[in-house]
């Protein structure tokens, strides 16, 4: 394994290097090093925005106006992969 990617597990890296074409091998390693912003999203239909807002800012998180948002937990996870 190459050094700028050592935090990456070798056999990721193996693996990547099998399926991705030569070409886009770095930049997509790369990629994998980039800080990516944190985000929410408020399901509005069972939250109440303002609630969800109050509690993410008394755990310390700036929160600004038209801010993308993502729900990381809405992966399938057990409950979705046991259904298939």
């Amino acid at each position: 394994m190459s050094e700028p990617y050592s935090p990456l597990p070798d056999e990721f890296v193996k693996r990547l290097k099998q399926i991705v074409p030569p070409q886009q091998l770095a930049s997509i390693l790369k990629s994998f090093h980039q800080v990516k912003p944190t985000s929410f999203r408020i399901n509005t239909l069972r939250n109440d925005p303002e609630q969800i807002k109050q509690q993410l800012q008394d755990e310390g998180f700036d929160l600004q106006p038209g801010e993308t948002v993502l729900d990381l937990a809405a992966a399938p996870g057990g409950k979705t992969l046991q259904m298939a």
